[in-house]
């Protein structure tokens, strides 16, 4: 099932070799652990698609920051307006 795109589209191909792999050593509580942690992941990503399909680019850029940049501490959600003054 894990290689099946058309059931999940949410995985990555590299993730789901990661489940086939984990699979192969019957480790039920590893892979218990790697699917939380890739489904989780996964749905992080599409809250980030889904905010820019909408045009929503601040929340795309606070979810990108939630999902990629989880250590920074509080001050990730600060933000600078990097655009030029007009002259």
């Amino acid at each position: 099932m894990a290689n099946a795109k058309e059931l999940d589209a949410s995985l990555l191909q590299s993730e789901r070799d990661a489940i086939v792999a984990m699979c192969d050593t019957s480790n039920k509580a590893g892979l218990n652990g790697l699917m939380h942690d890739l489904y989780t992941q996964a749905c992080e990503r599409l809250k980030v698609i889904e905010s820019l399909n909408h045009d929503n680019l601040d929340s795309a850029r606070d979810n990108l920051k939630l999902t990629y940049y989880k250590h920074w501490g509080p001050w990730r959600f600060v933000r600078r307006d990097t655009r030029a003054s007009p002259a």
